[in-house]
């Protein structure tokens, strides 16, 4: 549910080690258009102020990235 103040949105998530890769596996449930957010992300780069992640689409090859950054 979002409103001028903020966006509040339910789901799912899951970390886990791959091969010695950090993934993070999301899970938002099906409304548009974050359902597009349920993937297995590999985890690119990770500080206290950044989440950098990397999905590659098995079917077309397509790389997308989804960032989360702190602000003060």
């Amino acid at each position: 549910m979002c409103s001028k103040t903020g966006c509040n949105l339910d789901g799912l998530w899951l970390g886990r080690d791959e091969n010695n890769e950090l993934k993070l596996m999301l899970n938002f449930g099906t409304s548009i258009p974050h359902e597009e957010l349920n993937e297995d992300w590999l985890v690119k780069q990770i500080n206290s102020t950044l989440l950098k992640l990397e999905n590659t689409n098995s079917s077309n090859g397509r790389i997308d990235y989804l960032m989360f950054e702190k602000t003060s």
